[in-house]
């Protein structure tokens, strides 16, 4: 699900994702390759004072932007709050095999619990 979500994101906004080269399973285990980004972690440049102040606040707004974008890939849902992302009927071990049959069966989280 990691590398579909991250290939989705990169297709549909503009926030900068590292390229998938491929994703796998082993053992119970999942994995990803994709393309690696160099720098630093944003927690050590601000600990070990590498950006301005006015860098920083830059930071701030794209991260703000980021995150608008991510709130609005969830607006193809419709009025649906539950469901498998990007489509779909909840799809987790929870059900334990069985899914519901109906797309729009679950539409959101108190019908979900109903059910």
């Amino acid at each position: 699900m990691g590398a579909r979500a991250m290939h989705y994101v990169a297709n549909t906004t503009s926030i900068p994702v590292p390229r998938v080269h491929m994703a796998l399973s082993s053992n119970n285990c999942r994995h990803i390759v994709m393309e690696k980004v160099d720098g630093v972690t944003l927690d050590y440049a601000i600990h070990n004072d590498y950006l301005s102040r006015d860098y920083l606040t830059s930071i701030v707004h794209q991260l703000k932007d980021i995150v608008t974008q991510l709130r609005g890939i969830g607006k193809s849902l419709g009025n649906r709050t539950c469901g498998s992302w990007p489509s779909g009927t909840c799809k987790h071990y929870f059900f334990l095999g069985f899914r519901p049959q109906i797309p729009d069966e679950m539409a959101t989280v108190s019908e979900f619990l109903d059910y």
